[in-house]
């Protein structure tokens, strides 16, 4: 009798570790690349990449030693004001979820603005900022913080009905720190110091925030993205644009933008669940 519980208790703490490994998996893949733009077709809001570099979460190393499948790449990209600014030739660091079987979505896409300096500052970036490798030119790093409406949740994401952004721009412990919080469709033009004739244009597009700052319950599925459109730009060149918010939102959560575990599956995970069958199936056995 105490036996036949036994087993049963066990069953069910099995399905349980079962049922959470594949939980996890829901966590969209990130890949962050770098590469030449092969082509660009606006029509159906995608380019073509083809890759140099990958990014391993510490370096760049080359295509060559990675486990990636294909070199040249097709992925939808994030923002449509991407076709203002980039060109067929230019280098590019993007990230996007998924496989590369077909086409990929690109939820960061920056333009390298010195292709042949190690430094690698970039230029322009459009959708999610906290997922760049490289600072912007004159080492210009931005990051945000979004405040989730908890009236506006789809699945595991809520939209963002603000962001507070915070910039810095400097080097060797002399940064400058600018912070502003902005709704969707502004545009805040973050100066640098005197002396420094660049600033950096960034136009707040959308926002999402995890559904788990609204819910005592873990919910289930990808992580969440955000878009900005981000320049550097001459100095005194760009204005702002300040945008009045619809309605006020009562019931927000502030969420932290940083970044999101990848969702790469560890050597084990297969040992893992085929140990969990075989355990589950002797249990049942008697």
């Amino acid at each position: 009798m105490r036996l036949g519980y036994f087993k049963r208790a066990l069953l069910v703490v099995l399905i349980l570790i079962f049922t959470c490994v594949f939980s996890a998996s829901a966590v969209l893949l990130e890949t962050t690349v770098s590469g030449e733009v092969t082509k660009i077709n606006e029509a159906d809001n995608v380019i073509k990449l083809h890759t140099n570099e990958v990014w391993n979460g510490e370096s760049w190393v080359m295509y060559s030693v990675t486990s990636l499948d294909k070199q040249d790449l097709t992925g939808s990209v994030p923002d449509g004001d991407i076709f203002d600014y980039l060109q067929t030739g230019d280098i590019i660091q993007g990230t996007f979820t998924g496989d590369e079987v077909s086409t990929v979505i690109f939820v960061t896409v920056a333009r390298v603005e010195r292709p042949d300096s190690s430094s690698r500052y970039l230029s322009d970036s459009w959708g999610d900022p906290s997922l760049l490798v490289s600072p912007f030119f004159n080492n210009f790093k931005i990051s945000y913080e979004m405040t989730a409406d908890c009236n506006e949740c789809t699945g595991s994401v809520c939209t963002a009905d603000s962001s507070d952004v915070s910039v810095s721009q400097g080097w060797q412990g002399q940064n400058y720190l600018t912070e502003t919080t902005m709704v969707p469709g502004e545009k805040y033009i973050f100066t640098s110091p005197e002396g420094c004739q660049s600033e950096l244009a960034v136009t707040f597009v959308e926002g999402q925030a995890s559904a788990d700052v609204c819910s005592r319950a873990l919910v289930e599925g990808p992580q969440p993205f955000s878009d900005f459109a981000i320049h550097v730009v001459q100095k005194g060149t760009e204005t702002g644009v300040t945008v009045t918010p619809s309605s006020t939102i009562t019931e927000t959560v502030t969420t932290s933008a940083t970044k999101q575990p990848e969702a790469t599956q560890s050597p084990g995970f297969s040992v893992a669940v085929v140990v969990i069958g075989i355990m589950a199936a002797l249990c049942l056995r008697k």
